[in-house]
């Protein structure tokens, strides 16, 4: 009996089915490529004390960026080392 629910969920003709199998094959891929982009993370991303930590934010940026934004904008050195970020970092992000 277990066989053919198995097998019923391939018949075309079940919708829910197909819906089924489609989130499920789709769940997979993205779960492969999760892992193939977390063996390739920055190191500057890893670590909080590197030379881009000046100008790398957490979540709170949300809430406050103009802040953030504010304290970059504020000093020449951070700007450019914002947009050496940029440039490094810009295809990743």
């Amino acid at each position: 009996k277990n066989k053919k629910m198995a097998g019923s969920l391939k018949d075309a003709d079940n919708i829910c089915g197909q819906t089924l199998l489609r989130l499920s094959a789709s769940g997979s891929s993205i779960i492969a490529e999760l892992l193939r982009l977390s063996q390739n993370i920055p190191e500057e991303f890893l670590t909080s004390n590197n030379q881009y930590s000046p100008v790398m934010f957490d979540f709170a940026y949300m809430k406050n960026s103009e802040e953030a934004e504010r304290q970059i904008n504020a000093e020449t050195g951070l700007l450019d080392l914002d947009q050496e970020f940029i440039d490094t970092f810009s295809e990743i992000l």
